[in-house]
């Protein structure tokens, strides 16, 4: 079926589920490029980060702290957007 046929909240609602089980396995690595959005919800594929294992090491700065906040996040999954702001204004999404 074309894109247009799909209930967009339909696929926001199986995208928030991806999310949470994505979350709950500590997955990792499913940004936009590694989900595909088919008519009957997002397919991940990619998957070699589906089982995440966390390194930890030691928090020297305020960049490990904000690094191990966002991966132990729901954003740490990829799967939602995240806006960082950059110098000059602008804002990068990764």
């Amino acid at each position: 079926a074309p894109a247009a046929s799909v209930d967009p909240s339909a696929h926001f609602e199986k995208m928030g589920t991806l999310a949470a089980i994505a979350f709950g396995v500590g997955a990792t690595d499913l940004h936009m490029e590694n989900v595909i959005a088919a008519t009957d919800g997002p397919i991940p594929i990619d998957l070699e980060t589906l089982l995440g294992t966390e390194i930890q090491g030691p928090m020297e700065n305020a960049y490990d702290v904000a690094r191990q906040f966002l991966n132990e996040s729901p954003l740490g999954t990829g799967v939602l957007p995240l806006g960082v702001q950059v110098s000059g204004g602008g804002e990068l999404e990764i």
